[in-house]
């Protein structure tokens, strides 16, 4: 199976055509692993949850890992991010800048974007699974 795109993961999430983790592709990243899931945080249920579990770019410090970031944000806004397992304390700082919460145990999150109420047959529920172009 050739690995899908990130944006082709994301798009099928429900749909058990892929695994809810696997490696994906994704312009300027060598490897990126990823996986979605329900996670409880904060007394709370955030789902979808897309965890960043592990990546490496092709050329670090050039803004890749940022701009994947600001991009997920704007285009999947009802999903909250998750970093998992981030070592360096520069990139931990660059993380708390980009409006992630420390979370213990070396992760980071960043809560999805309020998502406004519908009054339609949904019950209140929008689903934003597409992204925002």
């Amino acid at each position: 199976m050739t690995k899908p795109t990130l944006d082709e993961f994301i798009a099928a999430y429900g749909s058990r055509k892929y695994p809810s983790n696997m490696y994906v592709r994704q312009r300027g990243f060598k490897y990126l692993y990823v996986r979605i899931n329900p996670r409880f945080w904060g007394k709370a249920w955030h789902d979808p949850t897309l965890d960043l579990a592990s990546c490496e770019v092709r050329q670090p410090g050039k803004g890749v890992f940022t701009a994947l970031i600001a991009d997920l944000h704007r285009r999947y806004p009802s999903f909250t991010l998750y970093v998992e397992s981030v070592f360096s304390l520069r990139f931990q700082a660059k993380l708390v800048a980009l409006g992630f919460t420390p979370t213990g145990a070396d992760c980071f999150i960043l809560l999805s974007h309020p998502i406004h109420q519908s009054t339609s047959s949904t019950h209140g529920l929008v689903p934003m699974l597409q992204p925002h172009l």
